[in-house]
């Protein structure tokens, strides 16, 4: 049984070890006749009435990410407006049940053979022991279904034109047109928006001028660049 146990703690330190990447989900869409390209300056436009400190803290990050992405903010005549939106939705779900499999080292069969010859005219006979060579089994682990929290996060960045102007119809506060807009989610365990919001952030203006051609399902890591 020792042996049996140290087999498997070597074996779980072999393993590759496994990081969990944020699931996301991101679509962008922008104007097919405005010149994104040509952006080079921006402001940022503050329009929530319900969650104004979450969409200034959102503003503030988008800022950093553009700003390292070598544009520079204008407040005087900015190529575009930075308008944000961010959103949490608390729901339940069923998570079904799980197999998972633990390795287990099975040692092979061990035993004597009797061996005889002659020698001389007599009869010699030799044992010899035998090993056959063991294997890797992995043992099922079944985990039962249960239902948990999870939060739908949500994020939409919308880039407006500042020199164009519409009738303001959309009832948005604002009179700029939409060149470029990206909405990105994420499900998960997580209640808080701000926690994921500079990754799911950088995803998002990641998709801007021109699109990565990343699947619009993917993981995203802190360290991805």
């Amino acid at each position: 049984m020792k042996l049996h146990l140290i087999l498997i703690l070597a074996a779980a330190l072999l393993l590759p070890a496994c990081t969990s990447g944020i699931p996301i989900t991101i679509t962008s869409i922008a104007d097919p006749d405005a010149n994104l390209a040509a952006v080079q300056t921006f402001d940022l436009a503050q329009t929530s009435t319900n969650e104004p400190l979450i969409e200034k803290n959102l503003l503030r990050i988008a800022e950093r990410e553009l700003t390292s992405r070598g544009l520079a903010r204008n407040t005087t005549n900015p190529d575009v407006l930075v308008a944000i939106l961010g959103d949490t939705d608390e729901r339940r779900e069923y998570v079904p049940p799980s197999t998972s499999y633990t390795p287990y080292y099975e040692p092979g069969d061990s035993f004597t053979i009797t061996r005889k010859r002659t020698v001389n005219g007599t009869v010699v006979r030799s044992r010899q022991r035998i090993h056959t060579t063991g294997d890797w089994v992995y043992i099922p682990h079944t985990a039962p279904g249960y239902e948990r929290t999870v939060f739908r996060k949500s994020i939409t960045i919308r880039l407006l034109d500042a020199g164009a102007t519409t009738d303001n119809s959309d009832g948005s506060g604002f009179d700029a047109v939409p060149i470029w807009e990206a909405t990105v989610t994420n499900i998960s365990t997580e209640p808080d928006l701000l926690k994921l919001a500079p990754l799911m952030i950088r995803e998002a203006l990641a998709e801007f001028p021109a699109p990565t051609g990343k699947p619009s399902r993917r993981a995203v890591y802190p360290s991805n660049k």
